[in-house]
């Protein structure tokens, strides 16, 4: 099994678990207010606390499905700045990046 395997695994089981609490969170939403106004406040912050889980779920499956496509399209692991290839173990730890080292380094300068 080639590492491209491997990763693309795991972000399936990633993806899954993504969409598992996602639409927790969706149902979550569909939940109408208590009447009881001090039951409506702390409703209200956990909603907060929430939305901030459900904009970061969207952005790590919305990254999840863009590497998946890059799998499948056998364009995974090439660094969109240089060509150079992105070592395997920058890849293990963050599957979902496109630049090398060297060129995130230097766009984090920027």
């Amino acid at each position: 099994m080639t590492i491209h395997n491997k990763i693309s695994e795991k972000l399936i089981l990633k993806r899954d678990e993504l969409e598992r609490r996602i639409g927790k969170i969706n149902g979550d939403y569909a939940n109408t207010l208590d009447s009881d106004s001090k039951e409506q406040a702390v409703e209200l912050e956990n909603s907060e606390v929430l939305d901030v889980i459900h904009r970061e779920a969207l952005q790590e499956l919305e990254q999840i499905n863009k590497t998946l496509e890059l799998i499948d399209r056998d364009e995974y692991g090439t660094c969109i700045e240089c060509g150079l290839a992105i070592p395997v173990k920058r890849l293990e730890i963050i599957p979902h990046a496109t630049f090398c080292i060297n060129c995130a380094t230097e766009r984090e300068k920027k």
